[in-house]
Parts: structure tokens; C-alpha cells; sequence
């Protein structure tokens, strides 16, 4: 289901679910929430991930990007300890993750108020935050 927010008056397109691909965690004030639809300025923020501060995109709107799932590959970035991949489909069904490198991908707010960056496995898109400063 999308999820929506107005902006300059009109309805915007902000994400899905809790991925907000639509918009940065810094254009957040600048929406407003519509009712039935994630509140990006209210307490479940936190539970939000958000499109990464790509510097190329600096100029564009919230609801404009484009290539909604964006990333980097970041290498062989190890996860955290306890991390799950997710299992991969195949031609023959499902098998176990080729666990092919890392992505940077969006931006999740802590509850400390901390902007911590969201990677992905490039094998089973199973996602995680690196919360530990030395790692980022």
C-alpha cells in the first residue's frame, strides 16, 4: 500500500509501508500527514526507514525521486552479529542467500535522535541498521 502526505498542497507519494523511497529523512517537515497514512513528523518516525541524502538529489522534491530503491554497493560489509539472511528464489524454488556485498541504501532515526544509515545484502535484500559510530 502507498503511503501518502501533502506537499505545496497537493498528495504525494512518500513510500511504502515503512519505506519511506520517496522521501529524505530531512524533508520530512516539510510534508503533511494525511489521515491513514504513516505520520513521517509523529512517534512512529522512528520505526521509518528513509530514502539515503543522495548529494545529487539535493535539488529534488519530496515525492520526485525516482529509482525508488537506490543503493551503493558498499563491499563485503559485515552485518551485525545475529543478522538473518533471507532466503533467495531460484529457478528451482527457493535457496539460501548468495550473501552478494553490501548496499547503502536509506536513513533510519534512533530514538536518540541519531541518523544512522540502512544497508542491504545484495543477495536477499534482508536490510539492517549500523547503529555503531566506528563501524559507520
Amino acid at each position: 500500500m502507498g503511503e501518502m502526505a501533502k506537499y505545496a498542497g497537493e498528495r504525494i507519494k512518500i513510500g511504502t509501508c515503512e519505506e519511506m523511497y520517496y522521501l529524505r529523512l530531512d524533508q520530512r517537515h516539510l510534508v503533511t500527514h494525511v489521515s491513514g497514512n504513516v505520520n513521517v513528523n509523529g512517534p512512529e518516525v522512528h520505526e521509518l526507514r528513509f530514502r539515503f541524502p543522495w548529494p545529487d538529489e539535493d535539488a529534488v522534491e519530496p515525492g520526485g525521486f525516482e529509482h525508488y530503491e537506490r543503493a551503493v554497493d558498499v563491499g563485503d560489509y559485515p552485518p551485525p552479529e545475529g543478522f538473518r539472511h533471507g532466503p533467495v528464489k531460484g529457478v528451482e524454488g527457493y535457496t539460501d542467500c548468495p550473501r552478494q556485498g553490501v548496499l547503502l541504501t536509506q536513513t533510519k532515526l534512533l530514538t536518540d535522535g541519531r541518523a544512522v544509515p540502512v544497508l542491504m545484502c545484495g543477495g536477499c535484500k534482508a536490510k539492517w541498521r549500523e547503529e555503531d559510530a566506528e563501524q559507520i
